[in-house]
């Protein structure tokens, strides 16, 4: 009776695993990013992600507006299909951001991120007092000619890589968005990205960025 039982079991095992080897693989979710080609000016967004452009795309200038009241991050890649001059890359959290932890005063809570000729570097906001010493970090060689560049903004957060360097930075002083007071403007949940240009204008402009993608995180 016991040799039975084992037998049956023995059995049962061996078909339960059967039936698990020939069940199909469930596929992965893959949602498709927002993109947008500086220079053929196509846009596409076939997740219907809450991001605006909000200038151009023309003479390879854009500027985006995207939203994070639902997500918790935006992870943004920028393609440089030329050696980066000048202004060529800006990310701030301020509609009038122009380089160098500035903006019109719109906002308070007014990092940014920006990428002048090879070097990137992060400005923090004016919550610092000082604006000396509002340069964060800096990386030089940071992106060349044919390369793509990551961000991952967050709420006083910031993630970057590429071919050359990674890091990432924590600090009061960078992207407000999780619902901070703003002693200058509304309370902000935007991220503003401009090619080749900054996102107040196109007064300091350069060239380099081809395109930029735009995953939302939740």
């Amino acid at each position: 009776m016991k040799d039975k039982l084992w037998f049956f079991c023995l059995l049962l095992v061996v078909a339960t695993t059967a039936l698990y080897q020939r069940a199909p693989l469930a596929e992965a979710s893959q949602i498709k990013p927002f993109r947008l080609e500086a220079g053929s000016g196509e846009v596409s967004n076939p997740e219907n992600l809450p991001i605006e452009v909000v200038r151009g795309p023309a003479d390879h200038q854009a500027l985006l507006k995207i939203n994070l009241n639902e997500y918790r991050s935006a992870r943004i890649r920028v393609q440089y299909g030329e050696s980066p001059r000048e202004w060529s890359l800006n990310i701030g959290d301020s509609r009038s951001n122009n380089g160098y932890s500035g903006d019109g005063g719109h906002q308070t809570h007014d990092a940014e991120i920006q990428i002048v000729d090879s070097t990137m570097s992060i400005w923090g906001s004016d919550v610092m007092v000082e604006k000396e010493g509002r340069q964060l970090r800096q990386v030089k060689d940071f992106v060349r000619q044919g390369q793509t560049v990551e961000f991952v903004i967050s709420d006083q957060e910031v993630q970057w890589n590429s071919p050359q360097t990674n890091g990432e930075l924590r600090s009061n002083f960078l992207f407000a968005l999780g619902g901070q007071d703003d002693f200058e403007g509304p309370v902000n949940r935007d991220i503003f990205v401009s090619l080749n240009r900054v996102i107040a204008g196109p007064h300091r402009s350069g060239s380099g960025a081809s395109s930029v993608e735009v995953e939302l995180i939740r």
